[in-house]
């Protein structure tokens, strides 16, 4: 026999105002099954009393199984839930608020253990870090160690790394960054490049297979790229610090490390002669470091930077305004006599010479190196950067004699510091060479200029922008020839 909710009828369903399927899926389950009962042909299925027929109908009506169904379990616990839909959901609301609740406990101790395992790892490290510098200390004494110079402990400290940090890779590789660190700042370039390759090697390693997502192997790479541009491979650093600031872009990690690696790239982009990403790179170094605290020391680098963009590109007021806002950012933080002041001095000398303006020129660089000599070693870069600019300003006034005086005691220090392939190099044999040229010795001039001209080719691997006057002063001694 068909069901009975097959036979509905656009006429029956337009008369209950509701389409034909939807009523017919609202008579079909429990009333086909009563309706089919009451009609069986053998009495012995069919419904035994009216009253049965009744009470089914009843049943269906509130919710319960009724009786002319099998009661299987599927079947009475839909019944029961359509029976007791509110308080069903809220108890289905309920257990899934139970089960978050558990989730979000389960993850929160989860994280709290990590937390608890970084900290102790943390702590552990610093307890290690004290021991180890708290001996190197210690090692100062010559009665224990016979060490009497910071030189000689700082040799002793690279090599009892191994020995007594042999089971602490990590620390291992944060004293390496330290020790270079120290190395760079007393002007221990080649010291410094050794401590750090050896750094960068070491924290490879420890990054494994992910070393794009190792913020401490970026900030190695930026350090690492630093002494590469400063010992005159633009071209190794620029690999560096690219990597370095593709791993910052990836863990979008702290601001200052990400202007710090911006900076480099830009000074070593000026130096490939790449000007207009040596500018961009720079501006977007000096936004980040504008909203950094104790950002001065790095904000003022990079408008003394900026300044040489700007004078490269012929703006001379806005590169003399950059230079001050510099010299300005560091003497409010530090004071007029502290060493960070000197070379943004001398870089303000170094326009003023360039502007025609000399009598400034000379004055600002006597005070540079008056601040350099009171606080920085003989020998210190800086110290040798601020004397090679002071004595081609004396150059410029005809003041000769000082000038390749003062020139021949740089390029000596240079040469036993450097060596012989290096910018600095270069920049003292061209300083020499003006000397020659304005006494007259047209071919001593020429000599000392073609040396500065094919170092800063060699080192550089590109027309290095600071060999433009070279090759303007060698133009004119060929045309004068």
């Amino acid at each position: 026999m068909p069901r009975p909710s097959s036979a509905v009828t656009d006429g029956a369903a337009s008369t209950r105002a509701a389409p034909r399927e939807r009523l017919r899926r609202r008579l079909a389950g429990d009333l086909d099954t009563i309706v089919l009962k009451a009609l069986e042909p053998d009495a012995e299925r069919r419904y035994p009393t009216a009253a049965a027929l009744l009470d089914d109908l009843r049943r269906h009506r509130t919710g319960f199984p009724v009786r002319a169904r099998p009661a299987g379990g599927a079947y009475r616990a839909r019944a029961f839930v359509l029976r007791n839909r509110w308080p069903v959901a809220g108890a289905v609301a309920l257990f899934a608020l139970l089960a978050a609740t558990s989730v979000v406990t389960t993850l929160q101790e989860a994280r709290t253990r990590r937390a608890l395992a970084l900290a102790t790892a943390e702590a552990a490290k610093a307890r290690q870090v004290t021991r180890f510098v708290t001996s190197l200390l210690q090692g100062a004494d010559p009665f224990r160690t016979g060490a009497t110079s910071l030189t000689d402990l700082l040799a002793l400290g690279e090599d009892r790394l191994d020995r007594e940090l042999a089971a602490q890779p990590e620390v291992r590789v944060e004293m390496l960054r330290t020790l270079a660190d120290v190395q760079r700042n007393l002007g221990r370039r080649a010291q410094a490049d050794s401590v750090l390759r050896r750094a960068v090697a070491e924290r490879r390693r420890l990054a494994g297979a992910a070393p794009v997502r190792d913020a401490e192997l970026a900030r190695l790479r930026t350090d690492f790229g630093r002494i590469r541009r400063m010992r005159s491979d633009a071209r190794g650093a620029d690999t560096l610090l690219t990597e370095a600031l593709a791993t910052f872009a990836v863990l979008g990690g702290d601001a200052a490390d990400e202007a710090t690696a911006l900076y480099e790239l830009g000074v070593t982009r000026r130096l490939l002669s790449r000007p207009d990403d040596a500018e961009g790179l720079l501006r977007r170094a000096l936004a980040l470091q504008r909203a950094l605290p104790d950002a001065a020391p790095d904000a003022a680098a990079t408008l003394a930077e900026l300044s040489l963009s700007r004078m490269d590109a012929g703006d001379l007021p806005g590169s003399e305004a950059l230079r001050r806002e510099g010299i300005a950012l560091l003497e409010r933080a530090f004071g007029p006599d502290h060493p960070r002041v000197a070379r943004p001095r001398e870089f303000l000398a170094g326009f003023l010479m360039t502007a025609g303006r000399l009598e400034e020129a000379e004055r600002e660089g006597r005070r540079a190196l008056g601040i350099a000599r009171r606080h920085l070693a003989p020998g210190h870069p800086e110290l040798l950067t601020i004397s090679s600019t002071l004595s081609l300003i004396l150059v410029a006034r005809g003041d000769l004699d000082a000038a390749e005086r003062l020139q021949r005691e740089v390029l000596a220090e240079r040469r036993r510091l450097l060596g012989e392939e290096t910018r600095d190099v270069a920049g003292s044999l061209y300083v020499l060479g003006r000397t020659r040229m304005l006494r007259g010795d047209a071919a001593g001039a020429a000599a000392l200029m073609t040396r500065a001209l094919a170092t800063y080719d060699r080192v550089s691997g590109a027309r290095d922008p600071d060999a433009r006057p070279v090759i303007a002063d060698l133009a004119a001694l060929a045309h004068a020839a």
